[in-house]
């Protein structure tokens, strides 16, 4: 799952380039991980971006190496005119790094090349962190590529079927883009572990866990929070178990991601059940009763009638 994040070779079929020049679509600029395109949209440096469009490349084809090539298929993508590391091309859709160049920008302006010609410029904001939580199916919602770290340092990916045990599982790890530019985290290369890099210390970095209001919630202290070793624009953090506290646990309990000061995530799903295995969503324990009212006034001549139901 973790391996092929980089690589986001979907499979989209299109027709062929024909001579047209490529079309970013309105709202086409996109957080790869949470897919999210409100305007307006805000990126970061190092983050990966999908694009969404017409006549973006010649046909779909994912880099199979690193570095990652900064022309794929005949299509390039410039931020601020600085050439960007492509994951995948295809008609209808590009998966790219931001440079990290745009770190002292406030806005950008993304172009698509191929040899019929140069699209139309989409803009976007730059801060300096973008958060955006993978998701299992890639859709942006449901349930996170999480991953259960159990007391041995094993891990199981988080499902409906392989919960999170609050009485045994020692941390949650989870994977996103948007983290912000690292010094030592060069564009299109893996990167390579350094303890320095983790930002955990230092922000009060972590996820919340349920609905506020609705239901108890609980909040994840990070303990590492930065790159990914050995991938490309993609992000990892490390929430530690706090211990015994009681926490909600059903099949898909909402959790999102924030530092507080620069960025919240979206939010996905998580399972959780004490003792693992497969999740149990709890029985309600309240009822709600809803009344509604009705009011309907008919006028004839100079008298007038009102009906209620409720």
């Amino acid at each position: 799952m973790v391996a092929r994040l980089w690589l986001f070779a979907a499979a989209v079929s299109g027709a062929g380039l024909r001579a047209q020049a490529p079309v970013i679509q309105p709202g086409g600029v996109q957080n790869a991980a949470s897919l999210s395109s409100q305007e307006p949209l805000v990126i970061a440096p190092q983050m990966i971006v999908t694009l969404r469009g017409r006549y973006l490349a010649a046909s779909a084809t994912a880099a199979t190496k690193t570095p990652l090539p900064i022309v794929l298929a005949g299509t390039s993508v410039t931020f601020n005119g600085v050439a960007a590391p492509l994951f995948f091309v295809s008609p209808a859709q590009i998966n790219v790094q931001v440079p990290s160049a745009l770190s002292k920008a406030t806005t950008a302006s993304i172009v698509v090349t191929t040899a019929a010609g140069s699209s139309n410029a989409a803009s976007a904001l730059v801060a300096g962190a973008a958060y955006g939580i993978f998701t299992q199916d890639m859709s942006g919602c449901g349930q996170a590529v999480v991953w259960n770290v159990h007391p041995d340092g094993s891990t199981s990916l988080n499902s409906p079927q392989s919960s999170f045990d609050p009485s045994n599982d020692v941390a949650l790890t989870l994977y996103m883009t948007g983290f912000g530019g690292v010094t030592d985290r060069q564009d299109g290369i893996p990167w390579v572990y350094n303890p320095s890099d983790n930002a955990a210390p230092y922000l009060d970095f972590g996820a919340h866990l349920g609905v506020p209001g609705l239901q108890r919630t609980s909040y994840l202290k990070a303990l590492y929070a930065g790159p990914a070793p050995g991938l490309v624009g993609v992000d990892q953090i490390n929430l530690q178990n706090p211990g015994p506290v009681a926490y909600p646990e059903g099949c898909a309990l909402p959790l999102y991601l924030t530092d507080y000061f620069r960025s919240a995530s979206q939010f996905v799903n998580v399972s959780i059940h004490t003792g693992g295995g497969a999740c149990a969503d709890p029985t309600p324990d309240t009822l709600g009763l809803i009344s509604w009212q009705k009011n309907s006034t008919t006028e004839s001549g100079s008298s007038s009638s009102t009906e209620g139901v409720q």
